[in-house]
């Protein structure tokens, strides 16, 4: 629904200053649904691509890296797609190079469009007031998208299929349909490490750190067992050494 959103809104917005001709050629309810359907399918080829670079950086990269390199390798798709379609559309005058740079200008503004319009109106959600206010638990973001009774602290999130499940330390769990990225994104304030590329905990909860058939895992105080990733391995061995967590065989992997 936010990536609908902020289609609709970024798609309406260029509607209105119809460019490429669009202004002259389509009457204003057929120009603002063309503009419309262009930054729907921007979207979804977008969030096609931001899913392909978090498999290729991973989720624990930087969001922002993650979204820029989204958008240039997104412009660079959608222009050559996007002047053909315009060809067809659009009176466009000539399909010059000076053209091709036009368009791939826009369709860059088009995808920082949605991305900066994702950020302000969903996003940012309040976060400023924590960081002026200083944290509160009910000012996680992650925590809005719970029932209302679901009152206890946050403990471990891993992904499963296109939803993530979050454990809280009274031992219920809740499942959201997002990214486990966004999920921790959203813990706002509360100390956690990403332990493998598919889990979360709060740095609170890891109780022990072992090696159990070969494998490198965290106890937590749930008693819920969690793989310890290699790519994240020196992460959650520097975080047990500055806690003074408990660790057994400090061989490695």
């Amino acid at each position: 629904m936010r990536a609908v959103a902020a289609a609709t809104i970024t798609g309406a917005a260029i509607g209105v200053s119809g460019p490429f001709g669009s202004y002259q050629a389509l009457d204003w309810p057929v120009r603002l649904a063309y503009w419309c359907a262009v930054c729907a399918a921007g979207t979804l080829i977008a969030l096609i691509l931001s899913r392909s670079v978090e498999g290729v950086l991973g989720s624990s990269s930087s969001r922002w890296v993650r979204d820029l390199l989204t958008l240039l390798v997104f412009s660079l798709i959608c222009t050559p797609v996007f002047v053909g379609f315009s060809a067809v559309v659009l009176p466009v005058a000539s399909l010059s190079p000076s053209f091709f740079q036009k368009v791939f200008i826009l369709v860059l503004a088009i995808g920082v469009a949605l991305t900066v319009g994702r950020i302000l109106l969903f996003d940012l959600n309040g976060s400023s007031a924590g960081s002026v206010a200083g944290f509160r638990p009910e000012l996680i973001r992650l925590k809005q998208r719970l029932p209302d009774d679901a009152t206890a602290n946050i403990i471990h999130i891993r992904s499963e299929d296109h939803y993530v499940i979050v454990r809280l330390d009274d031992g219920s769990t809740h499942r959201l349909l997002m990214r486990l990225s966004d999920a921790i994104d959203e813990m706002d304030g509360v100390e956690g490490t990403q332990v493998h590329r598919s889990h979360w905990a709060a740095n609170s909860a890891i109780k022990d750190f072992e090696k159990s058939e070969g494998k490198w895992i965290v106890r937590l105080s749930s008693n819920d067992v969690v793989p310890v990733g290699k790519k994240y391995h020196e992460t959650v061995t520097a975080l047990v050494a500055h806690f003074g967590i408990s660790e057994r065989d400090r061989k490695g992997p």
